[in-house]
């Protein structure tokens, strides 16, 4: 990996308030609603110009999301049924990091939980900000390998499937549109798909 990518994308700075508040100036915030999953809130701002308005933003905790990948460069995703977009959807293993958890612990929890599998390294690969337009949350990237088999611990709610995908088959899902899980592609476009010699 290029040194300049991995000092652009440090996952340890992470001073939200910083880097939200560097163009408007917050004058009030009202918390609309909460529950154990987000918040949605309410600021009162002041543009750069001058104007002032009220900016609805959705507050999620931090998120991760894993890219396995095994010797032969081939990609574990999951299948599951999302609500939220009424279809089954292409992803990767991915979940909430909990308060008591590290980013990378967090990620080979998801990882096990959901495809089964087990990995000897985790490569980060930054984080992106999936909804910057209205929703503060960061979900934190990493690259899986060195991959074993375990035992999945799927919630309740959730029913999914999990498949190996070549690296041609994976790139024929990217170009007609197959894969739409946003995170995943940003995943893949930060670990250098289509692989390559500078792949991470």
């Amino acid at each position: 990996m290029p040194q300049e990518f991995a000092i652009r994308f440090d996952e340890n700075s992470d001073d939200l308030e910083r880097v939200w508040m560097q163009e408007w100036t917050q004058l009030g915030r009202e918390s609309l609603f909460q529950n154990p999953v987000l918040g949605l809130v309410t600021e009162s701002i002041r543009t750069q110009s001058g104007h002032e308005t009220d900016w609805t933003v959705v507050e999620i905790g931090d998120g991760v999301a894993v890219l396995p990948v095994d010797d032969d460069g081939n990609v574990h995703l999951i299948y599951q049924y999302r609500h939220a977009v009424k279809e089954r959807v292409w992803e990767l293993p991915a979940g909430r990091v909990e308060p008591s958890e590290s980013n990378v612990n967090a990620g080979r929890r998801e990882l096990a939980e959901e495809a089964g599998l087990g990995a000897s390294k985790m490569q980060a690969l930054g984080f992106i900000w999936p909804l910057d337009g209205v929703c503060r949350h960061r979900v934190h990237l990493y690259i899986a390998r060195g991959l074993t088999r375990c035992n999945t611990a799927h919630e309740t709610f959730e029913s999914m499937e999990s498949r190996l995908f070549t690296p041609i088959e994976l790139h024929a899902m990217v170009m007609n549109g197959q894969l739409r899980c946003g995170i995943a592609l940003a995943a893949l476009a930060r670990a250098g798909f289509p692989w390559s010699e500078d792949s991470p």
